[in-house]
Order: C-alpha cells, then structure tokens, then sequence
C-alpha cells in the first residue's frame, strides 16, 4: 500500500499522510512508524528524508490522538561491499564482514558502522528528533530472528517463486532447488560467501564451509547467531517483528520489481500480513557542491557538516514544506542566505496566522511560540565577509544598522556565516585596501572620479549615517535628464569604480548597508585619493 502525500492548502502532506494511515491501519493499538539505514559510510544529509518524514507524520499521529514509536534501523549487519574514499586500501581485507565487524580507522569507536551511527545520530539529536535506534547485530546475534529465518528456509521455495515473478528473465529450475534465503558469516574469517548446504529444514540444520579459511561448521539456524536473510526477506520479516504500519523510502523501492513490492508479496504469502504502507520519496540535490553528492565517491555533505552553516530549525523546515515526492536541492551557495529570508518571512506569517499550511512546516521544524524578529542571515553574511568573522566587530557593526546585536540566535548565525563563508564562498570574504588603488584612479573618468568626490562629500556630511539614509548614494550617478538605461549603466560604473577603489574588485557588499555599519574612518582614505582629481572636474 502506498502513502498518499497529497494536501490541500488548509492542510499540510504530513497530516494527510497520517489520516490515510489511520484509515487503513486504524485497528493498530501502536502505529511503528520505521525508517532504516545501512551505516557502511557517512551517512549524507538526503538520508534525513528518510528520518525526518517518520518524526513529521509521526507527530501529526501524535496529534490526532494515537500512540506512536518511531524507530530507526541501523543495518550494520549487512556485509562491508567496498572500501569508501578516504579509508586506507587496507581494509580491503575487511569485504565481506558485517559492517559492525569491521574496526574504526581512527580506533575511536566500536566498529566502522559505530562511526558513522554514532555521528548520525548526533544530529539527529541536535535536531531536536526523538526516534529510538536500534542495531540489528545484536538482533541477529542473539539468534531473535532464528524462528523467522527457520520459516523462511521451510517457505525458501514459495519465497524464490515470488521473487522470480518479478524478474525480466525468470530464473531456471534447477536455481529453484538450490535457492536459500540466508547467507552465513564465518565465524573464523567473518566473512561472508560462504556455501550453504540444508541438512535438515524441518530443524532447521544447516552446513556452511568458507571458501577463504575452510572452515565447515554444522549449526542450526534458530541458535547460530552468525546466519542473516537476503535483504528482501529480511525486510518483510523486520515489517512483522517491530509491527511496523508506515515506512517511506526512496522512490526507487517503489518501482516494478522493486524490493518494497517483491518484501510486500514475501509479507502477504508467506508470512500473512499486511505489509506496512509505504511512502516514497524523491532524492533531494545540492547546490554549491562540486560534482553529484555520492557516498562511495566521498562527494557528500553529511546532516553535521549541513548544521554547520544551517540552523536546526531551517534545515528541518526545509524537509517539512517539502511533499515526499517534491524533489529539492539543499543549497550551499548564495542561494543558502536567501533559505534564511524565506524561513525567517514564513516564521512571521505563522506568528500571525497559525492556522495556515505555512505555519504547520515551521511548527514541525520545532519553532514555537513568539520569538525576536531574526537578524537576517544575508546581512549577517556580508558583514562576516567584510570583518573577518570577528563576532565583536558584526556585533557592534549590527548595532549600528539598528538591528539587536543581543538578540537569540545572533551568535549563533555569526559562527554558522563564518563557516559557510570558509567552507563553500572562500572568494565572497571581502577586505578592504591598505592603501589607496593608484591603479584604479589613474584609470577613472573624469566623471567616475566627480562621482567618488561627491561620495566622499555625502557621507563627511552625516556623522551617524543609517541604512535608509545610505539608499541616497543610488543618486549620486544619476541626472533628471537621464533615461532608464542611462541610469542603471551610470549605477554600474559608479558602483563598480567604488568597489575597485576600497576592495580591488568589481563588486561587494550593498553599499547602503556598508557606509551604514561601517566606520569611515576605516575607508575614507581610499576614497580621499581621488578627491584632488574630482576638484579639477
């Protein structure tokens, strides 16, 4: 069964999803809702969807009335496929073992998925996400599936027969008989690849010799400890042993022949029950980040490094306004301070309307209650740009602009700008000359040169200037007589001349905030250099 995301504008895709699980589960005294994860590698920032349409449609849940757990699986004891970038050749060695059998590189943890679970769940917590985790190497190794794996290898022919119907090109007879739904760890080597052979279905015997180290060992599959089901089977039995009703995925799974569909058919006829309903997902993109995100290829942003430059509630939000299937990039550029802007307006406008579909995505991302109008991000930006980073200085600089340099928050965009600005815009950090630009003024115009005195004379004749005030230096450039066009290359000159004289470059920050927040007794003499040549004019 799948989810059906679609909403109203009175009503937000989350909560539909939850009423339409309610009426198809709505006998269910608990609604697991799951999400699960592989932990092989860094776990990149587009798993959250994953995660965070379980917390979203759990909440609404919650809401209406029915008592929820919401649940996340570690997979860590899927076997080690491939050797990441980044981790040493050596651990070559390693392929083939649980993934919670291989060690930490750096030693800090207790196995390579420990790692990366451990980070992972960092930032979910960070988030302000309350799910329960769970590993299954304990699962597994505490022999808790041993019945489920004993049923599945009595039903082995049943269950190859479903997944064969889903298959271009069937499979032969004789693969049939030899069809096992398990495959065995060593328990010398750890690794997996090992022949199995059935002694005894009914008992559930089995023999497995290790093609690497020759181990054979006779064991039974209810007590081993070391023996998993195939992953589309292993799903649909996790589905009845956690009782889960609800469990999105990527759109992927929910295609012809794939596993969410052959594990639904694995759940109805060979274990009996309802499989969960399914929500897919679109992937989501990244903007500012050089090549497609990939896990194996090391070209990933992680939910730690996004928190890095993204406050927890921004970064939610954008997940929460977002329909599963609405495919969205997480932006990494400039386009990051105008996501700010946007959560900023459309946190005000839940304050003022709560009832709107707006106001349900920010009552998600964990905003509640009133709070102190934000400084915007892009303000804060461009003076962390312009006063490297220096706290104080874009304190004292907010202040002068007008803004509650003290306010919630503040501090914590000042450091996350800081990073942003480092990490992904290195080139937007903006430093004003030591000295004049005798390049640049042995090149301006005679007009270009009567504009920067004017300039000069503009702000010596306002000793506390604010950013209303400043928009005046838009006219400087510009005549009565001038046409539309006229003006705006008259602007661009001007501007660019401007740019040139206090930053050797062509552009920076919107000059009206500029002379508002910053002091001229820091750039007037980059400026002043000028002025003997713009008396002349």
């Amino acid at each position: 069964m799948m989810a059906s995301a679609s909403a109203s504008a009175a009503k937000h895709w989350s909560r539909a999803v939850a009423e339409d699980l309610i009426s198809k589960r709505g006998g269910d005294a608990v609604f697991t809702c799951a999400s699960g994860i592989t932990p092989s590698v860094s776990v990149h920032v587009g798993n959250l969807r994953d995660v965070l349409t379980v917390w979203f449609v759990g909440q609404q849940l919650q809401r209406i009335g029915v008592k929820v757990r919401l649940l996340h699986s570690w997979d860590d004891f899927d076997r080690f496929r491939k050797v990441p970038l980044g981790i040493p050749e050596s651990y070559k060695e390693f392929i083939g073992r649980p993934v919670s059998r291989v060690p930490d590189p750096e030693g800090k943890h207790a196995s390579f998925a420990a790692r990366f679970a451990t980070e992972f769940e960092e930032s979910i917590r960070d988030l302000g996400i309350d799910v329960t985790f769970k590993s299954q190497t304990p699962m597994y190794e505490s022999s808790a599936y041993g019945p489920a794996i004993l049923e599945a290898i009595q039903k082995r022919g049943l269950i190859f027969d479903i997944i064969n119907s889903f298959r271009t090109q069937p499979l032969t007879e004789a693969q049939r008989s030899n069809y096992k739904p398990i495959e065995i760890y060593c328990r010398n080597c750890l690794r997996d690849g090992t022949s199995v052979q059935i002694l005894d279905e009914n008992q559930g015997l089995v023999r497995y010799e290790c093609p690497a180290c020759h181990t054979t060992e006779d064991i039974s599959v209810l007590t081993a400890g070391n023996v998993k089901l195939l992953w589309k089977v292993d799903w649909p039995m996790r589905w009845r042993h956690e009782g889960v009703v609800f469990e999105p995925g990527g759109k992927d799974h929910a295609t012809a022949g794939g596993s969410y569909l052959v594990a639904s058919e694995i759940r109805r006829r060979v274990i009996g029950y309802e499989p969960p309903v399914f929500q897919p997902y679109e992937f989501i993109g990244l903007r500012g980040l050089a090549g497609k995100m990939s896990s194996s290829a090391g070209i990933l942003v992680t939910p730690r490094d996004a928190l890095r430059v993204y406050q927890p509630a921004v970064l939610v939000w954008l997940f929460a306004k977002a329909p599963p299937m609405r495919a969205f990039d997480l932006p990494l550029d400039q386009q990051l301070a105008q996501v700010y802007d946007e959560f900023d307006k459309a946190a005000a406008a839940a304050q003022a309307n709560p009832s709107n579909n707006e106001a349900e995505s920010i009552a998600l991302s964990g905003v509640t209650g009133l709070e102190p109008a934000p400084v915007p991000f892009k303000t804060i930006g461009s003076l962390v740009a312009l006063l490297d980073g220096n706290p104080a200085a874009v304190r004292a600089a907010l202040t002068k602009l007008g803004f509650a340099a003290d306010a919630p928050g503040v501090d914590d965009r000042i450091r996350k700008a800081g990073y942003w600005l480092d990490k992904y815009l290195p080139d937007q950090r903006i430093r004003l000359l030591e000295s004049p630009n005798v390049e640049v003024i042995s090149r301006l115009s005679e007009e270009e040169k009567m504009w920067v005195g004017k300039l000069t004379e503009w702000i010596r004749s306002r000793p506390l200037i604010t950013e209303t005030e400043a928009q005046e230096v838009f006219q400087i450039p510009i005549t009565a007589d001038d046409s539309p066009e006229a003006r705006k290359l008259s602007q661009r000159r001007f501007f660019k001349s401007v740019y040139q004289l206090l930053f050797g470059r062509d552009n920076g920050p919107r000059l009206p905030t500029f002379i508002a927040a910053i002091s001229s007794d820091r750039y007037l003499f980059l400026l002043d250099a000028v002025a003997p040549a713009a008396g002349k004019a």
